[in-house]
């Protein structure tokens, strides 16, 4: 294949584009020829036939050598001495293949080239550009088309375009960029963004859109494939390469729901979805619309599920499960009853229980500290800033708003006493989690407390608690000494079990009748004696 490259200024006029060369000489080979294009004040003697020579003397003139060769003046002819002559003598050109009517059947493949680089000459590009619309008027701005040839025959092999960057050269060199980009829409027309559409497989170009599909923007760039019975298809693809990636960030891609602004034809929307290393979720409900058949798979994540062969599940309120086995035959929400244990009835089978699995209202379900109580008076503190501990376990789960205590002796003075209760392990600082004082930092007074003899019962500080089964501390203290008569009495078991107990003196605290944000327990000392009376309801 022979190449014609033609670069000239006096080009930049003929297809009312600009082909951008800059130096003084561009070349254009014609089969058989070595034609150059030149410029001076005087025409050359000896110039080969149909050399484009510019004469710069006076007003710029282009002249076609039309003898072979040009020996004289007279060999040379033009069309008009000025600028716009040398336009009208090259327009012929215009509207025809290039050259092929100069060279007819030569096989010459038309190149438009920049100037290549020589010694002391940098090489240029070459523009392609549409005619700017005249100054001040409505005129639709030229144009740029690119097509090829048509064939002609059935079978024939179509043209193809071609554009191709250049290769990086040697080892770290860089490989060219090819920058495509629309025009923007004015500052107060956000709607008319220019538009890019690309059309495969026979589908015709989308040349406007003014309705869009989301939001207040139109699209601005189409990918269309096929056309009625013509198919077609767009891949996104890494070009086998272990290193390519296929991205698309900050793309509004709507999986909430099966709508046809993701994925229009329902047999190509995702069937199989491989997650590297999390899934993550927007909402907690995980369900699927119409597809009954199973959910499985193999789960690797370490850490999280160990082994292979682990079968994901779904139950009827789309909660997920995973198992070794089948999916279990989980029952509907109406066969349970909210707050009831679950029981097994079968080896993949489960039903309501019929059982409530707490926590038990106190009002229902009291925890009694002393399940036997024999009224022995508890005893009061004998010196100050002290407090009694009882090492208690609870064994169910309990929703306590309410103590309530049986007063044997009565102290309607202002005293102050508290009761509360701690949880945690042994040798550690166990927080408060309630007490009856009167607030975080006190006690109750005896007119509160303890105005009269029998069963009394004041609320939690905290308020309505539930309380966990475990290990729990309870506090007496008073800031009343005197002992006797003189200060509140609460009946008492005279021996229980528990699982610590400092003896009668107590632990020392801060302030004698108003129990501590925090308690550090001691190491357990199991031991049987005396234990408050007490309902926690």
């Amino acid at each position: 294949m022979k190449t014609t490259k033609i670069a000239s200024a006096a080009f930049i006029l003929l297809l009312s584009v600009s082909l951008c060369l800059c130096g003084e000489n561009a070349f254009a080979q014609v089969a058989g020829l070595a034609t150059r294009v030149a410029h001076g004040t005087s025409l050359p003697v000896g110039a080969e036939q149909f050399t484009e020579f510019i004469l710069t003397s006076g007003s710029p003139q282009v002249y076609i050598c039309n003898a072979s060769p040009c020996t004289i003046a007279g060999n040379w002819v033009t069309n008009s001495g000025s600028v716009a002559g040398a336009n009208i003598a090259l327009s012929n050109l215009s509207g025809v293949a290039l050259n092929t009517s100069l060279v007819a059947a030569s096989g010459v493949t038309a190149t438009l080239s920049g100037f290549p680089g020589a010694s002391g000459f940098n090489p240029t590009g070459a523009s392609l550009l549409g005619g700017n619309a005249f100054t001040a008027t409505s005129q639709t701005p030229g144009p740029i088309n690119i097509a090829p040839g048509n064939p002609a025959a059935v079978g024939a092999t179509p043209a193809n375009i071609s554009i191709t960057g250049a290769n990086g050269f040697g080892t770290t060199g860089l490989g060219s960029n090819i920058y495509i980009q629309t025009g923007a829409g004015g500052s107060t027309s956000t709607l008319n963004a220019g538009l890019m559409s690309f059309a495969a497989g026979g589908a015709t170009a989308v040349a406007s859109e003014s309705s869009p599909l989301t939001g207040s923007y139109v699209p601005s760039m189409y990918f269309l494939a096929g056309s009625s019975t013509h198919g077609g298809e767009i891949d996104f693809v890494n070009g086998a390469s272990s290193n390519g990636v296929v991205r698309l960030t900050g793309m509004p891609f709507a999986f909430y729901a099966d709508n046809t602004y993701d994925f229009d034809l329902s047999a190509y929307r995702p069937k199989n979805v491989y997650i590297g290393t999390g899934l993550y979720l927007g909402s907690t409900a995980v369900g699927f619309t119409g597809e009954t058949s199973a959910i499985s798979g193999n789960l690797m994540a370490a850490g999280t599920v160990a082994g292979s062969s682990k079968i994901l599940c779904t139950d009827a309120s789309g909660n997920l499960t995973i198992t070794t086995s089948v999916c279990p035959n989980v029952p509907t929400t109406t066969a349970l009853v909210s707050g009831n244990y679950v029981s097994a009835t079968g080896a993949a089978a489960q039903a309501d229980s019929t059982v409530n699995a707490g926590p038990y209202l106190g009002s229902v379900l009291p925890w009694e500290t002393a399940p036997n109580c024999s009224s022995t008076a508890l005893g009061t503190i004998t010196s100050g800033n002290k407090g009694y501990i009882f090492g208690l376990a609870l064994e169910f789960p309990a929703k306590t708003s309410t103590l309530w205590y049986d007063v044997i002796t009565a102290d309607n003075s202002g005293n102050q006493y508290d009761v509360a209760l701690y949880q945690g392990a042994p040798s550690g600082t166990e927080n408060r989690l309630l007490h009856i004082g009167a607030s975080s930092s006190t006690g109750q007074p005896g007119t509160t407390f303890a105005p009269a003899i029998g069963w009394q019962h004041l609320n939690w500080l905290e308020g309505a608690t539930t309380l966990q089964p475990g290990r729990y501390y309870l506090m007496w203290t008073s800031n009343c000494t005197a002992g006797g008569t003189s200060c509140a009495q609460i009946a008492a078991n005279a021996v229980s079990a528990m699982f610590y107990w400092p003896g009668t003196g107590g632990v020392t605290i801060a302030s004698g009748g108003a129990s501590p944000l925090t308690y550090v327990s001691s190491a357990d000392s199991p031991s049987f004696s005396t234990v408050p009376c007490l309902f926690v309801e």
